[in-house]
This record gives C-alpha cells, structure tokens and sequence, in this order.
C-alpha cells in the first residue's frame, strides 16, 4: 500500500499556499429566502379577483340575452366592439360571501342610451344615464355579498358599444389591477406569469401577435400583456419572471427584452424561461420541440450537434435543443439589457423534470462541449418540487389524519432526497446560483376524497406542513421558491388544491401564514452535503440511484469518469484528502476537483492486504481549499481499469479501529496506538498510518491527543475553530 509519508513544514507551507489563492474555490452564496407566487390565468371563473376592469376577464361578445353563446353571430368592429346589441360573461361559479359585493362602476360610449341588463346574477342595475354631450353612458351594478354570477346585456344600442369599462368596488379609474389582488400579491419577492401569459400551447411566433394593452379582452394570444405584467411587479416590489412563447422567434425576444428593459423598475430583476416543461410531450411545446430536434438531426444535417456523442436518443436531442434556445433567448436578454446584466439583472434558468437528473446532467454537458461554461448563460437550474400523498387514492377512502401523515412524509421525503443533493451538487459544481423552484407547494390532485384533502388545507398542521417545506427547502440550499399558485381557487378541485386560499378576502389560510412567517423568518442554517472534516461513504455520490445502500461496495468508477460529493465547510481552509479505494492496476492516479477547479492526484496501487472485507487500501493524499459554505469535491479516475472508491477522508480523524480489526471501540486499538506512537509493532500488522487527525503532521502529540479525545466520545480538533 502506498502510505506517503509528509512533511509537516511542506504541507503547512503548500496548504497556506492553496487557502491564499492560487487554486482556491469560489463561495457559494445561498442568500436570503425569497419566496415567489405563480400569476394565474385571467378568466371569469377566478376567485382572485385580480383585475380592476372585469372586462379584461370576460368571455368574448355573446348574445344580449345569453352571452355565454351566439358571439359568431355578433358584429365586430376594427377594434373588437360589437356593432349590434350583445353581451358578456364577466364573473361565474364564485361561492357566496367571498368579497365580489359591491357597487361596480361602468361606462361605455353608445349613440343612444340603451338598456343595460344583469345577466344570471344577484346583482341590479342603478343610476343610468348618458351625458349628451360627450356621448358617455354610465351604470352601476350593485352586487350582494352573497351574489355569485355576474353577466351583462345591452339592449337598444343600435350600431352598439365601445370603450366598455366595469370596474370593481374599490378601483379607481386608470387601475390596471384590483387594490385587493395589488395588497395580497406584496408578501411575494417574485412573480411568474406562465399560466397569466397562456405560455402552454401557445402558437405566437411574432410581436404584433401578442396581447396588446388596448386589446378589449385578456385572455387570448399572450394572455396578459407583458406591459400589465411589469406594471404589477413594479406596484408590489417583485421579480418579472417571464416564460417566452416556444414558437417566438428572434425579433419577438428581442422586443421583449427591450420592453422589460425600458419598463421594469431598475431595482428589479427578470427571470428568463424558456416556455414552460418542455420536457413534457403532453405539452405541444414539448412535442414540437422533439421534433424540431429530429428534424434538425435527420434532415438538416444535425448543425447543432445534438447527436455529438451518437447517443442516437430522440428525448436527449430534444432536451440539447431546448437547452440551446434557453440559452439564445437569455443572451438576447443580456444583450438588450447591456454589459454586466447577466446573471445579475437577466437571470435565464434552465428547467427540467426534477425526476429525471440524467437530462439536466445531459444539458449542461452538451453546452459546455459546444458552448462553454454554462454559468455564462444560465443563472440557475429550476426544478418543481411539489409535495403529495397521491399513492392513498389508490387505496380507497381515507381521513384527515391519513392524508396528513402521507403529506408529512412526503415532506420529509423531500428533505432527504438525491434531488436537492443533485440538483444542489450540479449548480455549485458549475459555480451557479442556488437552485430555483419555478413552481412548487402542496399537491392534492385527483377527484378522490376531495372533501378530505379540502379539509386538510384547513387543518392546524397544514400550516406545519407548509413551513417545513419550506425551511427545508432552505436548509437543503434552496433558492427562489415560487408557490404555485399565488392567489385564491377552490380546494376541492380534482386539479388539486394548489392555490393558497379559497378567498381573496381570506388572509388567514394555514398556508398564507406559513408562507408570511416565512419570508420575514431569518434563513435557516444549511445542512446540505457532508460536513467536512469528515469521511464520506464512498457511495453516497450525488449522483447515486435508489437502493444505491443496498450493496456493500460503491460503484465502480471506470477511467474518465467520476464521482461528485456533495461537502460543507464551516470556515475556509485546506483540508488534506486520502482515499480509501480497491485498486487492480499496479500504478494508477486519480485527480481530486473541487467547483470545476483541478486541486491534485492521488497515487493508487495495487493492493494486497485484506481491509473491510475487500482489498482496499488508503491511498494519501492530496490538498484542496475549500472555502467556507458548500463545495463540490469530484474525484475522477485515470486508471484504466475500474476500481471501488469506499471512503473520501476530507480532513478528518481516523476511525477509532486503529488496528482495523473491525472491533470498535476496544482496548487493543488504544494499546496499538499507544505502542506505534513509541516505535512498536501493531498487534494485527495493519494498523492505520499515525496521522490520526489527518492535519499532514505525525507523528506528534495532538494525533495522540486526538485518538484520546475521540476514543473517549469527543470531537477531533482538526474541526474549524
């Protein structure tokens, strides 16, 4: 075995060297939590009660007496107003008593003064009138609180109406959005508009196809207009994230860009998304993605190099060109945006299926290889880490307290996962931003037990549930986390009960207040990775699969490739690496990485004595800086034959089995450190080496001290002060 002996004046003086500069790693910088909401669709449904003017929610131009149906026998005007009498759908299936009661306000511009009729709602008409001079009608509609439906019809109009607003109690004119849904979305440091700006199925491909402010109804094209959106970030303090259209070309980005550019407070940043899951075939954008994919390869002669390694995998061509167009799109954004803005103001996340790690691995190794380094284009990796119990609708009809166990679980579930250590792993490894949840929050989908998962939103614990979500999400060095969704929906809903409470009015809801005490909370302390000093199980690499504990020994790691580990250091400083391997090759080195940064080679040869069941040696050693917080430490084989990698010693005490004869804690270990340390044979003929406290000096004092001390149920004093 290769036991290399070290001077302690040379490490000293070569570990200081490597903690000053030289090959040090840069700090991962977690941050303060911040917590986002997803914006949802405009529509007539909503409980949000998100716009000052209902009109920009309303159904298309139907018939005066029935306006949910007849809209293709309406006239239209240039401009959209109908040019006969008709009506419009504005609010529908609201429960009672939910705060839509009020006076509403409205005006329109007719020729005539015509009859203004409620349509299937509790609410009267009042105060109708027209000023002859300007031609203006007005109206008010004096909804009860327990009104529920709201729709209206003009009659008598002759060449019919135009400029129609309706605006809801409390808003004043010139209002884009409700002072209500304006208060509820300022607990958010981030806002997403992919459902708002209809990003799913969307067919846009140029600007001029896009919802326009002036358009009478938002609920078409783009959705909300982008102009909208800014305005709201702007008025509550919160991030623009921002999900381009699949199908928008090059002109449309760069419109885009400029017009968050101009618009968007200085102060505030924009996220950058690509559609949205476009892994996912169920949606259009992540069909037509493969399949542009194909075409490229196939028909175009593969320009892009999606098929560089012959991987001859359809998915994986579709998962290169999406990271490709993610990549395009966040560097017009930063050439619109100017020097200095990426990853700063313009921050592009690439997203994924959190379930599937091969493909972000698989992204961020096809940029590199043809692109260069991926945190020049990309800010963070975005996952969507909901929690759930879906498995109990499997098992028939259950109770609160089931479905609350099974959420608890799930939680939990999360807390321990590979994914946050992956996913975690990856971006500090490519020295990007914390992970990012681009959605996230409780996930109840299913008609199953529906009363059941309503009342469990409204239990105690849910507020539990939600705070240890999200604290966990922190401790495991989250970022950006953004709820999915932000405002108010039914609870009851087979497409679960994903909103935070089922009434605007409703500020109280077990998931608001986690979601409040959360933000203002300090961060919780990160526990991600292995604290280091430390030994790490060979493995527990971070990119293992599920029963990876199953098997006694680790995977193989043939030449070429490597293992990540996943470490964290309470201050920073150099710590020394030794490895505990099997080896085949008679001489063979592998090469120690930290962030993407070589730090040295470990010697490995053949060995012959028999340790923990297997041929396995301890190979010393290396250095490598670590700065205080997380680092990635990858070990990377250039043997050419495979070889079981069992333990990473980073900086830490020996185990207390000095003698390794797999008896722990016992006298004879005490009796064969003592007679080493003096210049005697071990009792067993394999001892470990005496630099117990592995700090590159032995043998002297502290290594015995140390052996003392741990033997004893201290702690090793090679740990940070």
């Amino acid at each position: 075995m290769n036991m290399v002996r070290k001077s302690g004046a040379l490490w000293g003086a070569l570990g200081a060297l490597l903690l000053c500069g030289g090959a040090g790693a840069q700090t991962f910088e977690v941050g303060e939590p911040r917590i986002g909401g997803n914006v949802e669709n405009i529509k007539d449904w909503s409980r949000s009660q998100a716009v000052a003017d209902m009109v920009k929610q309303a159904r298309t131009w139907g018939s005066p007496t029935d306006p949910w149906m007849g809209g293709e026998l309406i006239p239209l005007d240039a401009n959209g107003w109908p040019m006969a009498d008709a009506g419009l759908v504005l609010l529908t299936n609201q429960p009672p008593n939910v705060g839509h009661g009020g006076v509403y306000r409205i005006t329109f511009e007719c020729d005539v003064l015509p009859e203004v009729r409620p349509i299937v709602t509790e609410a009267t008409a009042q105060n109708i009138w027209r000023d002859p001079v300007t031609g203006v009608c007005h109206a008010e509609f004096n909804m009860p609180e327990w009104g529920t439906h709201m729709m209206i019809g003009f009659f008598g109009t002759g060449t019919g109406v135009r400029n129609l607003k309706i605006m809801v109690p409390g808003s004043q004119d010139g209002d884009l959005w409700s002072p209500r849904y304006v208060d509820h979305l300022r607990r958010f440091k981030v806002l997403r508009f992919m459902d708002a700006h209809l990003t799913n199925d969307n067919p846009t491909t140029s600007w001029n196809q896009r919802t326009k402010m002036t358009d009478i109804i938002w609920r078409q094209k783009t959705g909300v207009p982008y102009e909208a959106a800014i305005d709201l970030c702007n008025m509550v303090g919160a991030d623009y994230w921002v999900c381009v259209p699949f199908r928008a070309d090059d002109d449309f980005v760069t419109n885009l860009a400029t017009l968050v550019r101009d618009r968007l407070d200085p102060g505030l940043n924009v996220y950058v998304e690509f559609s949205n899951e476009v892994w996912n075939t169920l949606f259009r954008a992540g069909r037509e993605n493969r399949a542009r994919a194909v075409d490229e390869v196939y028909l175009h002669g593969d320009p892009h190099h999606l098929n560089y390694d012959l991987v001859n995998d359809q998915q994986e061509w579709g998962f290169r060109r999406y990271a490709r167009r993610s990549m395009e799109i966040g560097q017009i954004f930063s050439q619109v945006f100017g020097a200095g803005s990426m990853n700063t103001r313009v921050r592009p996340v690439l997203s994924g299926q959190v379930a599937n790690p091969a493909q972000y691995k698989d992204m961020l190794a096809y940029i590199s290889q043809f692109y260069g380094e991926p945190r020049n284009y990309f800010y963070s990796l975005g996952i969507a880490p909901y929690f759930e119990a879906w498995y109990l609708d499997a098992q028939g009809e259950y109770d609160v307290d089931a479905l609350i166990a099974g959420l608890q679980g799930s939680v939990q579930n999360w807390y321990n996962s590979m994914q946050y250590e992956r996913m975690t792993a990856y971006v500090v490894w490519n020295r990007m931003k914390p992970m990012v949840a681009y959605e996230s929050g409780v996930d109840t989908r299913g008609s199953a037990n529906s009363a059941v998962k309503r009342q469990a939103n409204y239990d105690p614990r849910m507020y539990n549930l939600c705070r240890d979500y999200i604290d966990n999400w922190h401790k495991r060095a989250g970022g950006e986390i953004c709820w999915f969704t932000s405002a108010a929906g039914p609870w009851n809903s087979d497409w679960g009960c994903y909103p935070l409470t089922e009434a605007i009015i409703d500020q109280t809801t077990t998931k608001l207040r986690a979601i409040d005490d959360a933000r203002v909370a300090p961060r919780p302390a990160t526990d991600a990775g292995v604290l280091v000093p430390g030994t790490i199980e060979g493995r527990k690499h971070a990119e293992r699969i599920a029963g990876w504990d199953l098997s006694p020994d680790p995977d193989t790691l043939p030449a070429g490739k490597g293992f990540m580990y996943l470490v964290r250091s309470e201050c920073e400083r150099a710590y020394n690496v030794d490895l505990i391997a099997a080896a085949w090759d008679d001489t063979a080195t592998v090469t120690v990485d930290v962030n993407g940064t070589v730090q040295g080679t470990i010697a490995l040869d053949r060995e012959t004595t028999t340790y923990l069941g297997r041929d396995y040696g301890r190979f010393a050693g290396t250095t490598v800086s670590l700065p205080a917080g997380l680092s990635v430490i990858r070990v990377v084989a250039n043997t050419g034959e495979a070889f079981f990698l069992h333990e990473l010693v980073v900086g830490a005490c020996d185990g207390i089995d000095f003698n390794r004869d797999g008896l722990s804690p016992d006298n004879q270990d005490l009796i064969d450190m003592l007679t080493v340390f003096g210049g005697g044979d071990c009792s067993t003929g394999g001892c470990n080496d005496l630099d117990f406290n592995n700090d590159g000096l032995f043998p002297d004092n502290t290594d015995l001290e140390d052996f003392l001390t741990v033997f004893g149920g201290g702690a090793c004093a090679a740990a940070c002060p």
